[in-house]
C-alpha cells in the first residue's frame, strides 16, 4: 500500500494509462507533455497512479539489453530466439493482465447488475429479495429456487431478504467467506484488496 493511502481510483488509473499511451505513441507534442504535467499536478492520486504505471514499465524492461541482444543475434540458435521472444511476450502479457485485473473495473463485465461511480441502484428481485447497489458496485446473481446466491464482485450493497416457503436461504459471497440468511437486512462492502 502506498503512503498516499491505498490504490488510486479506477477512473484515475484509466486516465493515467490514457496519458501514458498518448505520450508513448510517438505523435505526442510539447502541448501533450505540458497537459500531462498539469494533470499530474491537479491531484496526488494522479501522481500516485502515474508512478505505479512507471514502475510497471520499468519492471517490464528488467531484462538486460546485452542478454536480449545476444540471444536474438545468435545466428546458430533460432530456438533460443524463439524462446526469448516467447518469454518476453508471456511476461508482458502477465504484467498487462495483472495491471488490468488490479486496476480495471473488470467486475462490471462479469456482473449481472452494476453501477457506475456516483450511481445508486435499487432492485427488487424474485422471492422477497431486495438489493441496493451503492456507487461503483457490481454483483453476479444466482437465483434459482433451490439455491439463491449473490456474489459481490466490487463495491457495496444493502440486502433485504425475507423467508418464503419452498425458497432456499440466500447465500452471499464477498470473496473471503459466505453469509447465509433466511430473513435479514444487512450492508456488505468489498474493498479494493478483496476484504469484506
Amino acid at each position: 500500500m502506498d503512503s498516499a493511502g491505498g490504490a488510486p481510483p479506477d477512473a484515475v488509473v484509466s486516465q493515467a494509462i490514457a496519458w501514458w499511451v498518448r505520450l508513448q505513441s510517438g505523435v505526442a507534442g510539447a502541448d501533450d507533455r505540458r497537459s500531462c504535467e498539469s494533470w499530474l499536478a491537479q491531484d496526488p492520486a494522479h501522481r500516485q497512479a502515474w508512478d505505479r504505471l512507471q514502475r510497471i514499465g520499468r519492471d517490464a524492461r528488467r531484462v538486460p539489453s546485452e542478454l536480449a541482444h545476444a540471444a536474438l543475434a545468435a545466428p546458430q540458435s533460432a530456438g533460443r530466439r524463439a524462446v526469448l521472444r516467447g518469454l518476453l511476450a508471456v511476461s508482458g502479457a502477465a504484467m498487462t493482465g495483472w495491471a488490468g485485473y488490479r486496476h480495471a473495473p473488470w467486475q462490471r463485465l462479469a456482473a449481472d447488475l452494476s453501477t457506475r461511480i456516483g450511481e445508486r441502484r435499487a432492485v427488487q428481485l424474485a422471492d422477497g429479495l431486495h438489493i441496493t447497489l451503492n456507487s461503483d458496485s457490481a454483483v453476479r446473481l444466482h437465483l434459482q429456487r433451490e439455491a439463491r446466491g449473490i456474489d459481490l464482485l466490487r463495491g457495496e450493497m444493502l440486502v433485504h431478504t425475507e423467508s418464503r416457503p419452498g425458497v432456499a436461504a440466500l447465500r452471499v459471497d464477498a470473496g473471503y467467506g459466505e453469509l447465509r440468511a433466511d430473513t435479514a437486512r444487512f450492508d456488505l462492502r468489498r474493498t479494493d484488496g478483496g476484504r469484506a
